[in-house]
């Protein structure tokens, strides 16, 4: 059925329909967008906050991320709301207790802390953590994101790769 112009008051949906032209509003583009990883096993210096290595750009379709101060930013004229998000996985190189006490991951805006997540399995020796999380942040063009790690445990280990570690975000309105 070919849609020439709408005069009903609702359409059955569970016919096809053809549409001719352009359809606008149906939807977002998502851009720009991005997803850098660490592209080797990291470890971090124990008990101290360091910045994470995103070192290997998987795709940045407006070259916003920066593999050398391992940051991402905002890219002019694509200020808006943007959803970020971050996949981390530690483990402990040593089978003995405690293994990992805690991992604390913290996005920074400008600097600025605007999520924090904190993985701690105590009492119970834990060979392997992840710590996905996901943000929601209103950002203007020339803002930047890194993201920082403080892991407290013995012989720990961040896992490189983009199955193991990953920090993306995309558009998703003005």
């Amino acid at each position: 059925m070919a849609i020439t112009k709408i005069q009903s008051e609702s359409l059955n949906l569970s016919d096809n329909y053809d549409f001719t032209g352009t359809v606008t509003g149906a939807g977002e583009n998502n851009a720009p967008s991005f997803s850098a990883y660490i592209s080797s096993n990291w470890s971090g210096t124990t008990n101290a906050l360091s910045k994470c290595p995103f070192n290997t750009v998987k795709f940045d379709t407006a070259s916003g991320f920066d593999t050398t101060n391992y940051k991402y930013t905002i890219p002019s004229g694509q200020g808006g709301k943007w959803l970020f998000s971050v996949m981390q996985r530690t483990q402990s190189n040593t089978n003995t207790s405690p293994g990992h006490k805690y991992t604390y991951l913290t996005l920074r805006k400008n600097g600025s802390e605007i999520r924090t997540s904190i993985i701690d399995p105590r009492p119970y020796y834990v060979e392997a953590i992840n710590n996905p999380f996901t943000v929601v942040e209103s950002c203007n063009a020339g803002d930047y994101l890194e993201l920082y790690v403080l892991l407290d445990g013995t012989s720990l280990v961040w896992y490189g790769g983009s199955a193991n570690t990953e920090f993306s975000g995309f558009k998703i309105s003005s």
